[in-house]
């Protein structure tokens, strides 16, 4: 693992975790470990050695999609999916530095979420040895005194994350369904900790706090101090909603109000969950409190309780 000098080096990723501490933030650092760029045989990742095969044995080169066509962008630089075990060689990497330099916790973004094999014929690795790799790294970063955190998640990686994060609220949205019910964040609630996805990131931001409401999830921000605009005509436009400066009050107020209302529940199992013909959702918890959900552009009252338009309203229980 080389620390960037650009980022201020050690001493700097030193500062960051010593402050974080400090202030009783926990900390995680993100590592990608399933994908990699070419690097050339000095900088340790070598296509033809280290990339996984199809079965035709080609290598799994990749491209990103065009959000706007639909098309392969041919222009960007190709990455490669990786063997799972060059995969669980990074992981092992990351964590061993981390623990190192005495960071509280490692986020995985494609560890215990995404599952691949190598159809290599001189190494086959199946997915369910993938699977148990992925679990091997996970008990690997708990034994180093890591907290894990994974992305989505899958259930297999569930007895090992202290933190889901970008968890799926709606499911595919182009099924031909009716109504999605939030069946995973509620068989998850007051076992796990989990987040939706960066509201200020969202396509539509009251809809996914909403969404994050109605499921009992933590709140997801993605932040930068500078201002979005120096990434124009860059490949990172997909944060232009990111300046902290634009969603500091707003964000500040947000949370502050969750904390207070739903204070508590976040420990407690969701026993159950309706979809009114309001288009209001109604989730219920564990002491009798109910949390509605209203996503309509009308004010609703139901069960004689009031929410405003694309808003909500929490009626704490009373059970012991």
């Amino acid at each position: 693992v080389n620390i960037l000098r650009e980022l201020g080096g050690k001493s700097a990723m030193q500062k960051l975790i010593a402050s974080a501490k400090e202030s009783g933030v926990p900390l995680y650092f993100d590592g990608i470990n399933c994908f990699a760029y070419d690097s050339g045989i000095l900088q340790g990742f070598v296509g033809f050695i280290d990339a996984a095969r199809y079965t035709t044995r080609e290598q799994v080169k990749l491209l990103p999609y065009d959000i706007i066509t639909y098309q392969t962008s041919d222009w960007l630089d190709p990455f490669y999916l990786v063997r799972p075990e060059y995969a669980k060689e990074n992981a092992s990497n990351l964590i061993n530095k981390l623990k190192e330099l005495g960071a509280e916790g490692v986020a995985f973004r494609d560890i215990g979420y995404l599952l691949s094999a190598d159809y290599n014929p001189k190494d086959l690795t199946t997915r369910e040895e993938t699977k148990a790799m992925n679990i091997e790294t996970m008990k690997e970063a708990k034994a180093a005194g890591q907290e894990v955190v994974i992305r989505i998640g899958n259930d297999y990686a569930l007895p090992y994350a202290d933190l889901i994060t970008d968890m799926d609220m709606t499911g595919l949205s182009y099924s031909l369904l009716d109504q999605n019910v939030p069946f995973y964040p509620i068989a998850l609630h007051g076992l796990k900790d989990y987040t939706g996805e960066p509201i200020n990131l969202a396509s539509d931001s009251v809809e996914q706090f909403l969404q994050c409401v109605e499921s009992g999830a933590g709140l997801n921000y993605t932040f930068m101090a500078e201002d979005t605009k120096i990434l124009q005509d860059t490949l990172h436009s997909g944060y232009y909603a990111a300046y902290y400066g634009s969603w500091k009050d707003s964000a500040i107020e947000t949370v502050t109000r969750y904390q207070t209302e739903m204070e508590g529940l976040n420990q407690q199992k969701i026993v159950d969950h309706e979809l009114r013909p309001s288009g209001v959702a109604v989730t219920t918890y564990e002491d009798g409190s109910k949390v509605y959900v209203n996503y309509s552009e009308q004010m609703r009252r139901v069960d004689g309780v009031t929410i405003p338009a694309r808003d909500y309203t929490v009626e704490r229980g009373t059970a012991e």
